[in-house]
């Protein structure tokens, strides 16, 4: 997921259809190639039907004697990781599989994969061969998907009329999001004769369906009277249906950028009061209202705008600034993207935030003015040190993308989480997206993850609770708690999140994963038995739980395997047993079970549950560290740098890594910058062992002991490598 520009003032969010349409048809060319394979798979328009699955031996079997819909089922699980390690290069190769089978839905799938790139070298031509592939096998998602594409010029030349054949084609299936946007090509009369009672027919159809969008859009044509008889009542209707499916459109609170929210809604009678005497901060606010269609006032763009622009004539600010956005937007007046430039540079003289921002984003998209990334930096900085959150955010991205100054990646993620405080619930979702999985200009940072899907799921965000839900089942960013992880998981699903009803069916107590579970299925087997371990959705039962987690053991199961090794070695479910737990972890660890292997490497490390054995230590250390697991990598060093065993100590390959588990780490902690220390004085690097070394007590809480830390400091300045006598 690349960083996303955000430059729309929030108070004309509420833009007409037409734009509105047109934003649509873009956000959709843009999901990844995955979440599209989950779209396509859980769709409730398609005719063929089956549920999301996780990995496992039968699945694999059935996908390896050609099934195509298996094939395809597989590819999601490689790419997301459902109940095997992700793995781009085997998920690319299955959807491959499947699509050359003629398999539409992997068709589409592999087209979406072309698009966005991050699976394959992206090809926009690669992609509309697969797109035009699926559509013309009938599937309604790659029918709209080359709609879209004969729209945006996407891997073939713009043609509107073949645009609107293909989508009109996805809507006559019953897609809604394509009736939605048919209905945005029929307001406009692109490719087909303009037709609002046409319009306003595919957006019902829509909105009936549920699509939030299009009961919005409904709503505007009711109010203005477009396409239907005028009906005010008609219209609030569908503007709550919208407000009820999450639209942040319809709840967000209006205020101008740089500017405080207004939030009292009592106050409207003192705003009607000050909006008949003429008031310009009033005739701004009153506009507003009518634009966004809040607080009791209908939508309204042709009054919104003109209450604007008495604001504007009357020398209001905001008023002057907002009516840029009007002509920048074609709200209450046919757009004009010069005059929303000439109405921006203006007042951006005058130091006006919303027109700094808004003068930047013209020069960022090149609209009304040439194309300039360093006027676009100019501008955009002031209107960020002004306060405004939308250019804060702006100002972050051309920080990170290096566009008219020079790439600076701390400066952009501050600037961006500035602005992201003011941000909808989905745009901070998707920043906290791009700090999980990172991309090519974004670092990952687990905790910063976390926090900004605790910032959309504290807004109601479905995927924000659904995201944060798998940070706290994971641990990943947060302390790990299955409660709380499975309780937003729910929350999720219960406004019908894909993702979150397909991982708690897969993953929670209900009799489909006790069918699997019964049936012999391993992976659900385990699953089943951490149901009872941990109480998802049934009462703790540690026997229970030991009882099904072993028969998936016995299944081969490495994943239960180590589970199960765990078990035996606590006492969980069953007596103490040393000698099984080891026993466990080894047939795991021959399985290729890194977390096995990393236990195994401690147990001998410490000789727990067993004999001391350094050399046993290392050789499976060294096993999980291939692997990529840093705990493993961390331990592997400080072996190699401090052992007492001068055999064994080898500076070279502790810097190595111990410089690779502070890379590949989740989470920062001292330990990690300590091993590091101990790696550099091993290597004759004393210098750097003592900066690494106070940097880890640096990073220490002043709670925390720190004894353990200033001793090997002391040793470094007296140029000594530290010694851990075992």
């Amino acid at each position: 997921m690349g960083l996303g520009k955000w430059g729309i003032n929030p108070i004309f969010q509420f833009a007409t259809e037409e734009l509105e349409g047109n934003e649509l048809i873009m956000k959709l060319m843009i999901l990844s190639g995955f979440a599209l394979l989950l779209f396509l798979i859980t769709s409730s328009h398609s005719e063929e039907k089956y549920e999301l699955q996780s990995y496992s031996p039968e699945l694999l079997k059935k996908a390896e004697s050609g099934d195509p819909k298996a094939q395809l089922q597989l590819a999601g699980c490689f790419n997301e990781g459902r109940g095997t390690k992700k793995d781009k290069t085997q998920a690319l190769g299955w959807v491959e599989k499947a699509a050359n089978q003629n398999y539409p839905r992997a068709q589409a799938a592999l087209g979406q994969c072309y698009l966005d790139g991050e699976i394959v070298q992206k090809n926009e031509k690669e992609a509309f061969r697969w797109y035009k592939q699926a559509a013309e096998n009938g599937l309604a998602e790659g029918q709209y998907n080359i709609g879209c594409s004969y729209y945006n010029g996407i891997g073939v030349t713009k043609n509107a009329t073949e645009a609107f054949k293909w989508v009109n084609m996805a809507a006559e299936q019953g897609m809604p999001d394509a009736q939605y946007i048919l209905g945005g090509l029929y307001v406009r009369g692109e490719g087909c004769e303009k037709n609002t009672t046409k319009a306003v027919e595919c957006y019902r159809k829509a909105a009936e369906q549920g699509n939030a969008e299009a009961q919005r859009a409904l709503g505007i044509c009711y109010a203005q009277g477009k396409g239907v008889a005028k009906d005010e009542q008609e219209a609030m209707k569908w503007y709550t249906r919208a407000a009820g499916k999450g639209d942040s459109n319809l709840k967000r609170e209006p205020y101008s950028l740089g500017q405080e929210k207004t939030t009292k809604q009592n106050e409207l009678e003192k705003y009607e009061e000050r909006l008949k005497a003429g008031d310009p901060a009033t005739q701004y606010f009153v506009g507003v209202c009518y634009l966004f269609g809040i607080y009791g006032k209908p939508i309204d763009h042709d009054t919104g705008y003109k209450l604007i622009q008495s604001s504007a004539d009357a020398g209001n600010k905001n008023g002057k600034a907002s009516l840029g956005w009007c002509y920048f937007l074609g709200a209450g007046v046919k757009q004009d993207d010069k005059k929303a430039f000439e109405i921006f540079e203006e007042n951006a003289k005058e130091g006006i935030a919303t027109a700094e921002a808004g003068l930047g984003f013209c020069y960022m998209l090149g609209r009304g003015v040439s194309q300039n990334d360093k006027e676009a930096f100019v501008w955009t900085k002031q209107a960020a040190e002004h306060g405004e959150p939308k250019a804060q955010w702006n100002l972050g991205v051309l920080y990170m993308e290096g566009k008219g100054v020079p790439k600076n990646t701390n400066e952009g993620l501050m600037w961006i989480e500035k602005g992201a405080v003011h941000a909808s619930a989905s745009d901070q979702r998707k920043l906290g997206y791009d700090y999980e999985y990172s991309n090519e200009v974004f670092p990952q940072n687990l905790e910063r993850a976390a926090y900004w899907y605790q910032q959309a799921a504290d807004k109601g965000n479905c995927c924000g609770l659904y995201s944060l839900g798998l940070c706290y089942v994971d641990g990943k960013g947060v302390q790990q708690s299955y409660e709380k992880g499975f309780n937003l998981l729910k929350e999720a699903k219960s406004q019908n999140c894909e993702y979150a009803i397909c991982y708690l069916r897969e993953n929670y107590y209900g009799p489909e994963l006790a069918g699997k579970a019964s049936a012999g299925d391993s992976q659900a087997q385990l699953k089943y038995g951490r149901c009872f371990l941990d109480g998802l959705g049934v009462e703790k039962n540690p026997e229970e739980g030991f009882k099904w987690v072993k028969k998936s053991a016995e299944e081969g199961n490495k994943y239960a395997l180590n589970v199960i090794g765990n078990l035996y070695e606590k006492g969980v479910g069953t007596d103490k047993n040393a000698a099984m737990a080891v026993a466990s972890f080894k047939k795991a660890s021959e399985k290729g079970n890194v977390s096995a292997q990393t236990r195994l490497g401690y147990i001998y490390r410490k000789g727990e549950l067993t004999t001391k054995d350094m050399k046993e230590s290392v050789k499976y250390l060294n096993l999980a560290a291939k692997a990529g697991e840093p705990l493993a990598q961390n331990d592997l060093a400080w072996i190699y740098a401090t052992s007492a065993n001068a055999d064994l100590r080898n500076g070279e390959q502790a810097v190595l890594w111990a410089t690779k588990a502070i890379a590949s780490a989740k989470i920062t902690e001292p330990f990690l910058y300590g091993t590091l220390a101990a790696a550099y004085a091993e290597n004759g690097q004393f210098q750097k062992a003592i900066d690494a070394q106070e940097k880890a007590i640096s990073m220490l809480k002043p709670e925390s002991k720190n004894e353990d830390f200033i001793a090997p400091l002391k040793s470094y300045r007296e140029q000594k490598a530290w010694r851990d006598y075992q």
